[in-house]
């Protein structure tokens, strides 16, 4: 009984009114990426678009908000649409859920154990420079912390087996990392593996995610399980995906099933039995499930009190963390400042300029006026006032004022930035 009690705790929020309420009520946002017109010596792929096409599709259908898809996009551009839902889920009232999809190359460095998801632009594959061009995976989970409140799901279907990497300094196959409280992490194959990107219309996981997603009342759970299975059956045992699930509660993604189960009455010493069982937990959400499951108890006070002190933990952690990572973000910053100032740019600054995106250059001119040297309204249109702006920054950099952005000088605005604590712009780490 006990068990069976502590298994209802855990998924409380699927079998109570509650959350039959939030599952239908939640604002979905979704974001598909997809790289494929690589350069030859990294390894042109066939089947991203479609993968992301198939899966943007079948997330619209089950009532999730599609954002504008992002094709063959370099680092910035994938940073800067993380960015763009991250302050879609912020901004929902209540609760949300959050679901991004990379189709594309992924790989991990081997001297240090970073995984990178791979940009467009990335080329000279065995060197440092393909790494210095690449994303980290961890920059994304930082940007998706941001998301507090938000159900996040990441779905990396990447590791492809046309990477072309030296196995001396690399892996195709990415490398396992912790759970993330609050997000779903599931990727295409299994850590240190590839994926294959065979397929006339999707690639073997895309196929298998968009055909779970078309069945009604699953849950993530579920969903995600169904999909492993059904990638081993068809590459025959060769690509096995895996997942890592730090969600406390259960998200239907597909709808709720025609029948919940109904709770039973509960006896004092099973409710002293389910806290004794979870009062060492570290995860406030299960204590918020307590509550829900034993209104009105002396262990529900408890279970408040609990969940206000690990909510403070947690503060007092991002506090530091934020702190240190400015401090480090500033002193890469200098540096890089320092090392252009001696070299000529790689890139024409009207070169990188041209490569932006219009959402980066709306948020490069939201960063000016928030600093003061901005004023009117934003249009991502780099005219008189912006120029006049950028030169304003450059000067305080103690650059020579040219109007046209640096690399360098991008990297310091948006540090500079991260002050302000602006919900849609958060540092490239």
């Amino acid at each position: 009984m006990l068990k069976a009690f502590i298994a209802v705790l855990l998924v409380a929020t699927a079998v109570m009114p509650a959350t039959t309420s939030h599952a239908q009520e939640a604002a979905r946002f979704a974001l598909l990426i997809s790289n494929q017109s690589y350069d030859p010596s990294v390894g042109v792929l066939r089947n991203p678009h479609k993968d992301a096409a198939l899966v943007a599709a079948a997330l619209e259908k089950r009532g999730f908000t599609v954002l504008p898809p992002v094709k063959d996009a370099r680092r910035i551009a994938i940073l800067a649409a993380v960015r763009g839902l991250v302050q879609r889920l912020n901004s929902a009232s209540g609760e949300a859920i959050g679901f991004l999809y990379y189709s594309g190359h992924g790989a991990a460095e081997r001297d240090t154990n970073v995984n990178y998801i791979i940009p467009i632009d990335a080329v000279d594959p065995g060197t440092a420079a393909l790494w210095d061009e690449s994303l980290k995976l961890d920059d994304i989970l930082h940007l998706f912390d941001g998301a507090q409140r938000a159900a996040k799901f990441l779905v990396f279907d990447a590791c492809r087996n046309e990477l072309y990497l030296p196995q001396r300094t690399s892996d195709k196959g990415l490398i396992p990392v912790s759970e993330h409280q609050g997000m779903f992490i599931a990727y295409a194959t299994a850590p240190g593996h590839t994926a294959s990107d065979r397929g006339e219309v999707s690639g073997p996981y895309a196929a298998a995610l968009v055909s779970e997603l078309e069945k009604p009342g699953l849950d993530h759970l579920n969903l995600f399980q169904n999909v492993k299975e059904a990638v081993l059956a068809k590459t025959g045992g060769a690509q096995q995906p895996w997942e890592s699930n730090g969600l406390a509660r259960r998200i239907y993604l597909t709808g709720q099933p025609e029948s919940m189960p109904q709770l039973g009455t509960t006896s004092a010493s099973e409710v002293e039995r389910a806290w004794s069982a979870i009062r060492e937990s570290q995860n406030p959400l299960v204590f918020e499930a307590f509550n829900k499951q034993f209104p009105g108890t002396v262990y529900a006070a408890l279970a408040g009190e609990r969940i206000a002190m690990l909510k403070r933990q947690a503060d007092d952690r991002k506090r530091t963390e934020a702190t240190e990572d400015r401090r480090k973000a500033k002193e890469a910053t200098a540096t890089c400042l320092a090392e252009e100032a001696k070299t000529e740019p790689r890139a024409a600054p009207k070169a990188l300029e041209d490569s932006l995106q219009h959402e980066v250059r709306l948020q490069i001119q939201e960063m000016l006026k928030r600093q003061g040297r901005l004023e009117g309204n934003l249009d991502g249109v780099f005219g008189t006032a912006t120029r006049n702006a950028i030169m304003a920054f450059q000067r305080n950099l103690n650059a020579k004022p040219t109007g046209f952005l640096t690399p360098c000088q991008l990297q310091a605005l948006w540090t500079d930035s991260e002050e302000d604590a602006h919900p849609s712009i958060a540092r490239t780490r």
